[in-house]
């Protein structure tokens, strides 16, 4: 009788909370879209600072009237947390760059200590993309726009060899960033890992002289995925197209080899990988079905997830496939990506799963939410960033346009626990209470109403200590509990 009662209390919480859906708090009911002013511009990526303001880089073309033609720069701007475009930063919101003579591709960038945006990119005159050769360099920029002129030459790092590399992909961790891309010199593609500091310069402990170069010689590996782990060690997707294999390395943090698997790649297309402490995640998809394939974190099969290690969704469109993938508590999944109908018209695509690959009926429509961002036909998204417990940012390709989402954050009833370990009281509480059962001083405590929104939150929480609520409305919570890798949720109710 007591299970049942406590089931009545929480059932307007698994009745009425719906996940997967626009967050009409974000723009235009979930929707942000702004007149790009560059000619041809494609997004292509996106971070948010400790703030939450969002920062976007794109990429544009421009006729050089030296050359003669028209060639590549790039822009960043900037958006507050709820949308809107900071118009102070650079010029009316945008700062823009190029390098006189040539393509400036700028391909990705990071947030350096809450301050800089140190953008990632290779320059190319038209002769040096004839011999698949190119320019490293770093741009660092403040976070209002300007460019930081304490930094190398004016702001600019710019490396004078003409390497037979295109630098694509970075992860930087304190004063070392990992840069990954395509190495040109042998036979065909290799993929290649270099370790720079934050000032540019090659640091030599890293593999080669700094540099590690792996391929198959004559036959080309196509860089797919860039990321590292928590300890700073590159992880790296590939594919070879003559073998119809993919293949994932882990290195270690001096540029050894961890682990290495390889696999069938038939009918198969891989855009990106996710990783938690004990799983791989890959996303993209089968044939035309969205797919997540699933690996142990040393590579080998994880056979409990999905069916043999995979799930594979079918809505039912002539083109579908993931893009990205975000991992939530207690492992609940996130499939970005896009679908495209009879009629040509692409629309983003999200679906819901649950840590073992079932569909999570919870989310969206049964399991998917289907959206038109812009009034373009070709709505594909580039990027996504979780930028809360319980919202998801997705940025578009082709125009400047975001959507946010409010997904799962990882509080279902089965989650609360009747454990006598922790208690809190009072409870029911007025503005306060004392948590007791708690162990060392590095704990984090989380009140969320019954929608899932992240009501309050406490770190460095000890034993007996009283937590205060504040002003909140009256009603029943859910309180988690996080230290290292214990975890707890209990129920609150606030009279």
């Amino acid at each position: 009788m007591k299970s049942y009662l406590f089931f009545l209390l929480f059932l307007p919480f698994l009745a009425y909370t719906q996940y997967g859906v626009l967050d009409d708090s974000f723009g235009e009911g979930g929707i942000v879209n702004y007149d790009n002013p560059f000619n041809q511009s494609q997004s292509l990526d996106m971070k948010t600072d400790a703030e939450g303001n969002i920062y976007i880089l794109g990429k544009y073309m421009e006729y050089d009237t030296g050359l003669g033609y028209e060639v590549s720069k790039f822009y960043m701007t900037k958006l507050f947390p709820d949308g809107n475009l900071d118009t102070d930063f650079g010029t009316n919101g945008f700062f823009q760059y190029g390098i006189q003579g040539g393509w400036a591709n700028a391909t990705d960038f990071r947030i350096i200590d809450n301050q800089y945006l140190m953008i990632l990119g290779y320059y190319q005159t038209l002769n040096m993309i004839n011999q698949k050769r190119s320019n490293f360099f770093f741009l660092q920029i403040s976070k209002e726009g300007e460019i930081n002129s304490d930094y190398a030459d004016n702001g600019l790092y710019f490396e004078s060899e003409n390497a037979k590399r295109n630098y694509l992909k970075m992860s930087c961790f304190e004063n070392d960033c990992l840069l990954s891309g395509q190495d040109w010199n042998s036979y065909s593609a290799n993929v290649f890992i270099q370790k720079r500091n934050l000032t540019g310069s090659i640091n030599p402990t890293f593999g080669n002289n700094g540099t590690v170069i792996f391929g198959d010689g004559g036959k080309p590996d196509i860089l797919t995925f860039f990321t590292t782990t928590d300890q700073f060690e590159p992880v790296i997707l590939y594919y070879r197209p003559d073998y119809y294999r993919y293949g994932l390395l882990i290195l270690n943090y001096n540029g050894g080899y961890n682990h290495a698997s390889t696999f069938i790649g038939a009918a198969v297309k891989f855009n990106s990988l996710s990783l938690t402490e004990d799983r791989v995640y890959l996303n993209g998809r089968y044939i035309n079905k969205f797919l997540i394939r699933v690996f142990k974190s040393d590579l080998s099969h994880e056979g409990d997830f999905g069916i043999t290690g995979s799930a594979y969704k079918d809505l039912g469109f002539p083109e579908q496939q993931g893009t990205q993938l975000l991992v939530g508590e207690n492992g609940r999944l996130t499939q970005i990506g896009y679908v495209k109908d009879e009629f040509g018209e692409y629309k983003f695509a999200l679906n819901g799963y649950k840590s073992n690959g079932d569909v999570d009926l919870t989310f969206g429509n049964e399991g998917y939410t289907l959206t038109d961002v812009t009034e373009s036909s070709y709505d594909v998204p580039i990027q996504a960033e979780m930028v809360s417990q319980d919202k998801i940012l997705v940025l578009n390709s082709s125009l400047l346009s975001l959507a946010r989402y409010t997904i799962y954050d990882g509080l279902f009833v089965e989650d609360i626990s009747d454990s006598p370990k922790i208690t809190l009281a009072p409870n029911p509480a007025a503005n306060s209470f004392v948590i007791s059962g708690l162990t060392g001083t590095e704990n984090l405590i989380q009140v969320f109403d019954l929608s899932g929104k992240l009501i309050r939150e406490f770190k460095s929480v000890k034993d007996n200590q009283k937590i205060e609520l504040g002003s909140i409305p009256k009603g029943n919570y859910l309180v988690k509990i996080m230290s290292g890798v214990f975890k707890e949720s209990k129920k609150l109710i606030v009279k």
